[in-house]
């Protein structure tokens, strides 16, 4: 052999299909049948160019130090076709082979199937269109987009004229752009419009104390914390009662006829039903994202698409995690928080900061029935639940705190009996009742049902069902 072709180190490579062995045969036997051979040589075939890829826990070393004792392991991809094959899953689909058992102990049944399914439905190209970075405000091919996410405006604030050797603008104060030296800033001074919180105009007007409301649980976390809606605004039924019983002074109804829509109640408008469909018919169509990679600041306000419905919704941002490109929100007409992507939020229009926040986060005067009194049982969690989804309640507002938390009791009015839903829950055991600091003794629930607002609603039920 010629000097030169010695010092060539040999060019095959031994190898085995990672994660899988072959069936085991009637008679027990674990080996690669002749079947088995033939169709993975038909798949392969000596012409063919393949992807492999190396198992995730190869090193180096085994490379070089490869042997038939110890065989690389690979995954094998044929991509000649329009649909690429997963050669070690076909032999399995096949039924010729199986996950081997080391592969199941170290990463699960499933985990083979799941990279190979991620792999078939990944889509580079919707991967893009719904990126955060698909935006008419975003340049990717900007160098300060690729280093900090976002491109600095400042030379297009600042007069060029005014920042030239002469340092003279000829258009003095009619110039509509910024005398202000620049020599390349190291940090933008670009400002970037942002929604917050406004007490004065974004805050929910609450029930007095010793009202009796209707509410509608929306997000809870447990008996002694919760969000609810008021479904008919702050006024007291008392109040809205009074409403209805006022005669309507037109000459379209007949003498003593009472309108059994109250001045009181909400205008659609103002109602929390037609800003979320006004929501829903503003964003559905807003694919791309409008905004560019800053990132969002705590507290500012936002439209967010909830996971669970796919509804567009109003959100706070509590806080942001750029790294994994997702922040923490809180819907703030619904109470509830979760983790979402950037590519979920879009900033909101003013258009749709006219209505107050709905959620209004209320107590029950008990605490878990426990030592700490602090954590509440699954059981006892799931009970509230079951009793306040999906209805309307009345509640009796006790107090009132200083942080704009509600103390109410609450009574369920849709069955036979009514349920008083604090009592319940001391009387299965799952908690026990605290002193609210400063509580009056205020009306019971037996008296209120006595009153002429509670016998009005017998015959006009205009207020909840039941």
């Amino acid at each position: 052999m010629p000097p030169h072709l010695v010092r060539i180190p040999p060019l095959a490579i031994c190898c085995t299909l990672d994660g899988v062995e072959p069936v085991i045969s009637p008679d027990g036997r674990s080996s690669w049948s002749s079947d088995a051979v033939e169709v993975f040589t038909d798949m392969c075939g000596f012409t063919k160019v393949l992807i492999g890829k190396l198992s995730n826990d190869v090193k180096v070393g085994d490379i070089i130090n490869h042997s038939r004792d110890c065989p690389l392991r690979l995954q094998l991809v044929d991509s000649n076709s329009d649909r690429p094959v997963a050669i070690n899953e076909q032999l399995i689909a096949l039924g010729f082979a199986r996950l081997s058992r080391k592969f199941e102990d170290t990463h699960g049944a499933s985990d083979y199937d799941e990279e190979t399914e991620e792999m078939d439905n990944w889509n580079p190209m919707a991967e893009d269109y719904l990126s955060h970075r698909n935006s008419y405000m975003v340049d990717v091919d900007d160098p300060g987009v690729a280093a900090v996410n976002y491109k600095a405006q400042d030379e297009r604030r600042i007069c060029k004229f005014y920042n030239s050797r002469r340092s003279h603008c000829w258009r003095g104060s009619d110039c509509p752009f910024e005398h202000v030296a620049y020599k390349g800033f190291v940090t933008t001074t670009d400002r970037r419009e942002a929604f917050g919180f406004c007490e004065d105009e974004l805050q929910l007007e609450l029930p007095s104390t010793d009202s009796w409301i209707t509410v509608n649980v929306t997000c809870v976390v447990n008996p002694s914390h919760f969000y609810v809606v008021l479904p008919f605004g702050n006024k007291s039924i008392s109040d809205m009662v009074t409403d209805v019983k006022r005669p309507v002074q037109s000459s379209q109804h007949d003498e003593g006829y009472y309108d059994q829509t109250p001045s009181s109640m909400p205008d659609q408008k103002d109602s929390l039903d037609y800003l979320m469909d006004c929501l829903q018919d503003c964003y559905k169509s807003r694919v791309y994202v409008d905004t560019d990679l800053i990132v969002y600041t705590d507290g500012e306000i936002v439209v967010v698409r909830f996971t669970q419905d796919e509804r567009w919704h109003r959100a706070k941002i509590i806080t942001s995690d750029p790294d994994n490109n997702r922040v923490q929100v809180l819907y703030v007409d619904f109470g509830n928080k979760e983790w979402v992507t950037q590519e979920r939020v879009r900033q909101i229009q003013k258009e749709f900061l006219y209505l107050p926040f709905q959620a209004v986060e209320c107590r029950l005067p008990l605490c878990a029935n426990n030592t700490s009194g602090q954590l509440w049982s699954d059981r006892a969690k799931q009970f509230f639940i079951e009793s306040v989804k999906g209805k309307y309640l009345i509640a009796h507002v006790l107090q009132r705190s200083q942080e704009r938390i509600l103390y109410i009791d609450l009574y369920d009015t849709n069955i036979g009996a009514d349920l008083n839903i604090n009592k319940s829950l001391k009387e299965r055991g799952h908690a026990r009742k605290i002193a609210l600091p400063g509580l009056q003794s205020w009306t019971s629930y037996s008296s209120f049902c006595e009153t002429d607002s509670a016998q009005t609603l017998q015959g006009k039920a205009i207020l909840i069902p039941g």
